[in-house]
Order: structure tokens, then sequence, then C-alpha cells
């Protein structure tokens, strides 16, 4: 399951992350209350009240508690920006190799071909 931070003014590059790598993940769009009401999407309201850069780290961290929350039978959580491409079947490789049952935290991920 992948977070994705979500922000108003950056709403127009979803479409493409959508279409693409989002298809083939569960994706949950992690915002702020005004985003959650204003938003072409269906948005997690995380509890921020903000919809700026500022507010990105409290979409994540917060994102990632409420998804854990709504979603507590997923194998993994991840929180990513908006303007990131994910090669799911890629992170879903690597992720194979560690067991979902223990706890893990993976700070970054950065694999270069």
């Amino acid at each position: 399951m992948l977070g994705v931070w979500h922000s108003l003014a950056t709403e127009k590059r979803l479409k493409g992350a959508l279409d693409t790598w989002g298809k083939d993940a569960k994706v949950v769009l992690l915002g702020s209350e005004v985003g959650k009401k204003q938003s072409a999407y269906d948005v997690l309201n995380t509890g921020v009240k903000e919809d700026n850069y500022f507010s990105t780290l409290g979409k994540g961290l917060l994102g990632l508690k409420k998804m854990a929350e709504i979603y507590p039978d997923a194998k993994w959580y991840g929180v990513i920006g908006d303007d990131n491409y994910v090669l799911v079947n890629t992170l879903f490789r690597h992720l194979s190799a560690f067991d979902p049952q223990e706890d893990w935290l993976a700070v970054m991920l950065i694999i270069v071909y």
C-alpha cells in the first residue's frame, strides 16, 4: 500500500502517476482537511489543517498511521511524494526479500540501474 502526499497545488500531476504505476498498487492519497474538501480525488484526511509544502511531513507521518488503522491487513506501507515515479513490480520484488511479519523501516530506497 502506497500513501502519496497530496496537495491541491500539484494535483494536476497526479493523473499521470495514477494512470501508470498507480494501477499496480493500492494507492491512498494523503491530504489535508482542505484537500479532502476540494480535491477531485478521494483523499484521506490526515488531520493536517494546511495544504502547502510545509504540511508534507505531517501528511506523511499522520497518513502512515491512518493507513495502518484503516487497512490493518496490508503487507507493507509506504509513503512517497506525488512527484515520484515508482517501478511497482521492482519495489514488490525487493520487498519480497523481507518478512512482512517483522518490523522494518526503510527511510530511503534508491535503486540505480
